[in-house]
């Protein structure tokens, strides 16, 4: 059978009549030329609308009369559609635009890092960088559209950082970051949400560190760590001394320490409120010897001249040779670099500082999160416990 030509096809068009409008928004009819129906020529209905994906218009046959389709279901039947396409918009599942409309999670993140993170000098840009960096640059989410991004992808994101072994608290803080960048994403229109994290149920972590090295163990840590690793000794020293977190530590430059007065000045900390430490005299005197050998503007930069993102592997391979988380199932439980300071804190605390004085030095903008070592205050408890106990001997001797 030959096929039919252009003026064959045209030719048949003008037969089945031109498509007119009808009193419905979108919906169209057409006379068959051909066909009839109870007598009367056969009649087919269209609906137009425009697709999200492409922009372009799209025509569908519903069907005709002869077929039982009727106008009144035809303007149903794009109701329905519309409304369906509305949904998905407003959901994220198309985007309101051509495809290209909705940036990347890794767009969205380069945007976030340069016009927020790096040009408002935000003080969690050394640690988001290096989060996505080593969590998110190489994972299947960094070229997906926000859209896209659905609450299972952030609960497989979530259980694989998990069963690669990640600590709770750092798989909360990647899906926290992830989060602001959505967000910020939001507010500046790049597309329309709405967000995943409205569904999704972001982990509960009680890290809250109470172990801490004894004197001992700061002794046998110290002693292998010096021989080992001298710049992981270094940064051990001020952490113990001066109570920093490694990324205080990792941060800190040349200009900012004061050997004359002996303070160190911690810039844009966790809590965003840049203060001065005190040095030690010890902390003093190996700094001076360290930075002898610094070619860098950064105390302990990387081999890239960058901060360091994670202390050397030898302190945590001595932890481990020395077997001080032997049979410790709870990650907080576990001796880190991060326990130095702790460490720092509950020696005062057995000294007898308060919670504010402890606060103060460790930077905490409350007491709240000092409150972990009180337990640790037994002379200054012992000293209420006398005060309200001669209370109690007045009372009893006034009740006989």
């Amino acid at each position: 059978m030959a096929a039919k030509t252009k003026s064959d096809k045209d030719s048949n068009e003008k037969k089945q009549g031109a498509m007119k409008a009808t009193r419905y928004p979108g919906v169209y009819q057409r006379q068959s030329g051909s066909k009839t129906y109870e007598g009367k020529p056969d009649v087919a209905y269209i609906i137009d609308h425009k697709d999200p994906y492409t922009g372009k218009r799209i025509r569908k046959t519903v069907g005709s009369r002869s077929q039982g389709i009727t106008l009144q279901y035809a303007n149903q039947v794009r109701n329905a559609l519309l409304e369906k396409l509305r949904k998905e918009v407003y959901e994220g599942l198309v985007p309101s635009g051509s495809p290209q409309d909705v940036p990347t999670l890794g767009e969205a993140w380069e945007k976030y890092k340069n016009d927020w993170l790096e040009t408002k000098q935000k003080a969690s840009a050394y640690t988001d960088i290096c989060y996505y960096k080593n969590h998110l640059a190489e994972s299947v989410l960094h070229n997906r559209p926000l859209n896209k991004i659905t609450v299972a992808d952030l609960e497989k994101l979530e259980a694989e950082k998990l069963s690669a072994g990640f600590a709770p608290q750092t798989v909360k803080t990647i899906l926290g970051m992830i989060r602001r960048i959505m967000n910020k994403a939001l507010k500046w229109k790049m597309w329309r949400g709405p967000s995943p994290f409205d569904d999704y149920e972001m982990p509960e972590v009680d890290n809250a560190r109470t172990r801490y090295f004894s004197e001992e163990d700061v002794e046998k840590v110290f002693t292998a760590l010096k021989a080992r690793n001298y710049r992981a000794w270094v940064m051990a020293v001020v952490a113990v001394q001066c109570g920093l977190r490694f990324s205080d530590i990792a941060k800190l430059e040349i200009s900012d320490i004061n050997f004359e007065d002996g303070t160190l000045f911690i810039r844009k900390p966790k809590n965003r409120k840049s203060r001065h430490v005190t040095m030690t005299q010890t902390v003093n005197e190996i700094l001076q010897e360290w930075l002898q050998q610094m070619r860098s503007t950064l105390v302990f930069p990387s081999a890239a001249n960058k901060p360091l993102w994670n202390v050397d592997d030898d302190f945590r391979e001595v932890v481990t040779e020395l077997g001080l988380n032997d049979n410790v199932t709870e990650n907080k439980d576990r001796l880190v670099f991060h326990s130095l300071r702790h460490t720092f804190a509950s020696h005062l605390a057995k000294k007898g500082y308060t919670e504010i004085m402890l606060a103060k030095l460790l930077g905490h903008c409350s007491t709240e999160m000092t409150r972990r070592y009180t337990h640790l205050m037994p002379e200054t408890q012992q000293s209420a416990a006398s005060e309200i106990e001669e209370l109690l001997k007045v009372g009893h001797q006034v009740s006989l």
